[in-house]
């Protein structure tokens, strides 16, 4: 599941190749090096770190708002 949004992409998978767990995350080409990003496509947040919706929110915004402040 996902949805893309100014070229930013925020989702949830259940596991693939990539991660075998389910993970959220965030897919962008316009992130810089800080710890956050930790994905060659972007940034991903383990299941295991995403205990709530809330927790699942604030990754997501956390991410748009390091994404916006650079432009």
């Amino acid at each position: 599941m996902a949805i893309l949004l100014d070229d930013i992409s925020y989702g949830a998978s259940p596991g693939d190749g990539f991660h075998a767990t389910p993970y959220a995350y965030v897919s962008s080409s316009e992130h810089d090096d800080s710890d956050f990003w930790n994905a060659p496509f972007g940034a991903i947040r383990d299941h295991e770190q995403m205990r709530s919706v809330d927790d699942l929110v604030s990754f997501w915004s956390a991410a748009r708002a390091l994404l916006t402040s650079h432009h």
